[in-house]
C-alpha cells in the first residue's frame, strides 16, 4: 500500500506492488465507495504483490477502509475479497444481457 497509508512501524510497505500506484484506487474518498473499476484496477497490484499478507494483516489490526491484501474493507469491518468481486458482471453487464434477451 501507498506508505501514507499503511502502518508506519513496518517495513513490508517498501515491496508492496501497489507502492507507485494511485492512492485513490485503493482509498477512494470516504464520500463515495469504491467502485468495480477501482476493484479491477487494484487486481493487477494486488495479484502480483509479494506482501499480500502483511497488508492484509495490517488492514485488519489497524480496522482500515479501502483496498488491502486483496481485499475490499467496508466501513462495517467487512472484508469482501476483491478476486470474487471483480469476476462478477457488473449490473450494467447484466442489464445488457437481460435486455438482449427479452429482444430490447
Amino acid at each position: 500500500m501507498p506508505t501514507d497509508q499503511a502502518p508506519r512501524t513496518s517495513d513490508w510497505t517498501t515491496q508492496a506492488a501497489c507502492l507507485t500506484a494511485d492512492p485513490q484506487v485503493f482509498f477512494p474518498d470516504v464520500e463515495r465507495l469504491a467502485t468495480l473499476r477501482d476493484v479491477r484496477d487494484a487486481i493487477p497490484h494486488c495479484a502480483t504483490c509479494p506482501v499480500i499478507r502483511d497488508c492484509y494483516q495490517a488492514a485488519v489490526r489497524g480496522r482500515e477502509h479501502g483496498i488491502w491484501g486483496g481485499h475490499l474493507f467496508v466501513s462495517s469491518g467487512q472484508a469482501h475479497n476483491i478476486f470474487a468481486i471483480a469476476s462478477r458482471p457488473d449490473h450494467r453487464d447484466r442489464r445488457r444481457h437481460a435486455d438482449r434477451e427479452s429482444g430490447q
